[in-house]
């Protein structure tokens, strides 16, 4: 829970705590705003109005080498893709920088 100068607890407003709250460790929190060097970011949109295309084609690859996981009965298995993200409206996602927790 965030906490106002006075150490008041701040509420959100009722139509952002109905939006679905997702979490990752995807977004940085070493951004440099203003004279603060623990800043992030938060991104609030319209996921309906985002795409993500896939090739069809992919490879998966069984590494051979002797890494030293191999003594232990394990294998490593290499998985890549080829995707892209596309917004289709623009206006219907907002970045806000300069975020602190």
């Amino acid at each position: 829970m965030a906490f106002s100068g006075d150490k008041t607890p701040l509420v959100m407003p009722a139509p952002v705590a109905r939006l679905n709250h997702l979490v990752t460790n995807q977004l940085p929190n070493d951004l440099t705003v203003g004279g603060s060097t623990d800043c992030s970011e938060v991104i609030v949109g319209d996921f309906t109005k985002l795409v993500i295309g896939i090739r069809p084609s992919g490879s998966v690859q069984i590494l051979r080498s002797n890494l030293p996981f191999m003594d232990k009965m394990q294998i490593a298995i290499l998985c890549w893709i080829r995707a892209d993200v596309g917004i289709l409206q623009p206006t219907h996602f907002h970045v806000t920088r300069g975020v602190r927790d």
